[in-house]
C-alpha cells in the first residue's frame, strides 16, 4: 500500500521559498490548484500538488509569464497530456525545431550586435583622430597671424587652453 504524504502550507511555502499568502493567492488564480483539506480545514498538499506549484512558480518567476500566461501554459500542458502518443512526439519534435531556430536567431543577433559595436568603435576612432588633427591645425594656425606669417600675440599654450575650453 502506497502512503500519500501530505504537507501543510507552511512547509510547502518553505520548500518553494515563497510566502504562504502567495500559495493561497495562487489557489484563487489557478483552478487546477486545489489542495486537500484536513479535518480542521488546514490545507494539505500532496507531492502532485507540490509539482504543480513548482511549475507555476517556474512559469511566473523564472520564465516571467503573467498569471494569464501561466494559466494558458498550464492549460496547454493539460491538453498535451490528453493527446495520443504520436501527436505528443510530433509536438515534441516541432518544439525542438522551434527551440533550435530560436537559438540560431539569438546567435545571429549576437553576431550582428558584435559587428555593429566593432563598426561603431572604428567610426568613433576615426572621428577622434579627425578631431585631433583639427585641434592640431587650429593650434598651429593660432601661433601665426593668418596670411602674414607673423607670430600671434598669444602664446601657443594660451591657444591650446582656449581651444580646449571651446571644445568642452
Amino acid at each position: 500500500m502506497t502512503v500519500i504524504r501530505r504537507y501543510r502550507i507552511g512547509k510547502v511555502a518553505s520548500m518553494l521559498k515563497v510566502r504562504s499568502s502567495v500559495l493561497r493567492f495562487w489557489e484563487t488564480e489557478f483552478p487546477e490548484l486545489v489542495p486537500e483539506r484536513g479535518e480542521s480545514g488546514q490545507r494539505l498538499y500532496t507531492e502532485e500538488t507540490i509539482e504543480l506549484l513548482k511549475r507555476i512558480k517556474d512559469l511566473l518567476y523564472v520564465r516571467g509569464l503573467t498569471i494569464e500566461g501561466a494559466r494558458l501554459a498550464l492549460s496547454r500542458t493539460a491538453s498535451y497530456k490528453a493527446l495520443p502518443e504520436e501527436q505528443k512526439q510530433e509536438q515534441m519534435a516541432r518544439g525542438e525545431q522551434l527551440e533550435e531556430r530560436r537559438r540560431e536567431l539569438a546567435s545571429r543577433r549576437r553576431e550582428k550586435d558584435q559587428q555593429r559595436r566593432e563598426e561603431d568603435s572604428a567610426l568613433l576612432g576615426d572621428i577622434l583622430q579627425e578631431l585631433r588633427s583639427i585641434r592640431t591645425a587650429l593650434i598651429i594656425a593660432g601661433n601665426t597671424n593668418e596670411g602674414t606669417g607673423q607670430p600671434a600675440e598669444s602664446t601657443p599654450a594660451e591657444n591650446g587652453q582656449n581651444l580646449q575650453e571651446s571644445m568642452s
